[in-house]
């Protein structure tokens, strides 16, 4: 009986411990106006639930960061109606925020380019009639090649530009870039029958009388042959260094937005250039030509060539803005820069005469062609200050956040270069020319040398380009 007295009473106490330690019961909470119940306001009375258990310094159900500064509790819905996702922001916030301020960016361009033609201070290839001989100024000569510069038209290349913001704010990063043109050529051919008609010849300046002369490349029943003029120019360079963030629009102004970007890089340009001229002359049945100072005779053919080569390589620092206005998907960006520096100019002249005889079968070469010869044969260096500017424009369109395509303009300026075509006298001495009957006869004749003669040279032309940005 004592026992179950005792815990009788452990019970009624346990019990009432329980009672004491629940929230009391609410007062009657009011309902608003009740349709159908005239005169006031129905009430209820419900029991709560049971208090949550305390929670730590944080966002309450719905986010509140007054009462729980901090941010959402785990287990909570997402912020926004009803626990739903925020609505995510359109194509003008959150995809123009990732083309301003990428982390990195690469770009591939399809280049159509025009370069500056090579100079020609004199025609290289002539026609006459028999008794004109090729030479300029006679009444029946006709300049075949050239009476204007040689020019390239238009050239294919490819452009890769790339970089990287390294910090997080996006303000300070490296970038490269490099871009090549194809070789081109200028590539003018004329040939006679096997009779030698129609007459060609490659007129000169006679530096032993001062007239108007030429050295026959066919001449009717004499001689057959064939004449070649070449002209190739490439052209390729690279640049890289830091780039610097100056402005960049918030993404949620109204209207348009803009980003201006500062540079600075070391810059490398290469132009390599080479004028080649070569002739071949078979001499007919019954014919005679000199060639190094000895008279030949048919079957023979004689082979004569010119060439100069020119290479320009630029070294130097470069500062530059880039800017760009985007407007919805559009956008409109604008490019400057300035490079100064050293421009080490490289000229090479090779000049060679060939007989090949097949009775009997004999060949042999020596040294000097018509322009190339004894007094510009070799190779010439120099160093010179140049300045590069280059301007760029170009109109692009956003496909998606990552992905933009566009088409530009380019302009590049070389302002010290050495070119082929200005690197030769038309005047020669006929005494150092292995195919003249002067060949070796009478003294060395002052002959004015332009060899490293500067000149300039430009790019222009468009570009279409493919933007990946993360």
């Amino acid at each position: 009986m004592r026992k179950r007295l005792l815990g009788t009473i452990a019970a009624v106490a346990a019990g009432a411990g329980a009672a004491w330690g629940q929230s009391p019961v609410p007062p009657p909470v009011p309902i608003g106006p009740a349709g159908g119940y005239p005169g006031g306001a129905m009430t209820a009375q419900g029991y709560g639930e049971p208090a949550p258990p305390p929670l730590a310094m944080g966002a309450g159900p719905m986010g509140d960061p007054g009462m729980f500064p901090g941010g959402e509790m785990p287990g909570y819905p997402p912020p926004g109606m009803y626990g739903q996702q925020n609505w995510e922001a359109p194509f003008k916030g959150q995809s123009v925020n990732s083309r301003l301020a990428p982390k990195m960016w690469l770009t591939g361009e399809y280049l159509l380019w025009f370069a500056e033609a090579q100079p020609t201070t004199f025609p290289l290839v002539t026609t006459s009639a028999p008794g004109g001989g090729g030479v300029l100024g006679s009444p029946s000569t006709i300049i075949r090649h050239s009476n204007t510069d040689l020019g390239f038209d238009l050239f294919s290349g490819f452009r890769v530009t790339g970089g990287i913001f390294c910090d997080d704010c996006r303000r300070y990063g490296f970038y490269m870039s490099g871009f090549l043109t194809e070789q081109k050529s200028n590539i003018f051919n004329a040939q006679s029958d096997s009779r030698g008609t129609p007459l060609l010849a490659r007129p000169f300046i006679d530096a032993s009388t001062g007239n108007q002369s030429a050295l026959l490349v066919s001449f009717p029943s004499f001689t057959s042959g064939r004449v070649t003029v070449i002209a190739r120019n490439r052209t390729y360079g690279a640049e890289g260094g830091p780039i610097i963030n100056l402005f960049r629009s918030n993404p949620e102004d109204s209207g348009p937005l803009m980003e201006l970007n500062a540079t600075a890089a070391f810059r490398f340009l290469q132009l390599r250039e080479t004028l080649r001229m070569e002739q071949e002359t078979v001499l007919l049945p019954g014919a005679t030509a000199p060639f190094n100072g000895t008279i030949v005779g048919a079957p023979s053919r004689i082979g004569v060539s010119d060439e100069f080569d020119t290479q320009n390589r630029f070294y130097g620092g470069q500062v530059g803005l880039q800017g760009t206005v985007y407007n919805d998907r559009w956008s409109l960006g604008l490019s400057g820069k300035v490079a100064i520096g050293v421009m080490n100019q490289t000229l090479d002249v090779n000049g060679f005469s060939t007989l090949t005889s097949s009775a009997p079968a004999t060949s042999s070469a020596t040294v000097g062609g018509l322009f190339a010869n004894a007094t510009n044969i070799g190779r010439y260096r120099r160093d010179e200050f140049a300045v590069i500017p280059e301007f760029g424009a170009n109109l692009g369109y956003q496909w998606l956040s990552w992905l933009s395509t566009g088409i530009g303009y380019n302009f590049l300026y070389a302002s010290r270069v050495i070119r082929p075509g200005d690197q030769f006298s038309t005047t020669v001495n006929p005494g150092i020319v292995p195919t003249s009957p002067s060949f070796g006869v009478g003294g060395a004749i002052p002959v004015a040398s332009p060899l490293l003669t500067q000149s300039e040279f430009w790019l222009q032309g468009i570009s279409f380009s493919m933007a990946i940005k993360y």
